[in-house]
């Protein structure tokens, strides 16, 4: 069972799950599930590039997936993205917020 921290965290789950159900292909990871978590023991770096380029190349519910896994995910493969390129978005959105609330304040 999937283990919230907050009602927001819940509501952004909720969505993914819907475009999920609403989607006419099936997602790619409930194939490989496995796939999308290289941290498990046996999931090699090719097999999760692997599941980058096959969620990247057709996945329907690819943003909402990315969307999740940004917010939420420290693990895995989300949206396409792994954990590294996810922190990356993270901290560039900080930064923009950042120098945007510096700029408020200046004013």
């Amino acid at each position: 069972m999937k283990m919230f921290n907050s009602d927001k965290q819940f509501s952004d789950w909720k969505v993914l799950q819907k475009a999920i159900e609403d989607a006419t292909d099936i997602p790619p990871c409930t194939n490989f599930p496995d796939a999308w978590f290289p941290e498990k023991e046996g999931v090699t770096e090719g097999l999760s590039n692997d599941a980058v380029k096959l969620c990247k190349s057709g996945c329907p519910v690819i943003n909402e997936c990315a969307i999740y896994g940004i917010r939420w995910e420290n693990k895995g493969i989300w949206g396409g993205l792994k954990e590294t390129e996810r922190v990356k978005i993270k901290q560039q959105a900080d930064d923009r917020i950042r120098n945007r609330r510096r700029k408020l304040n200046a004013v």
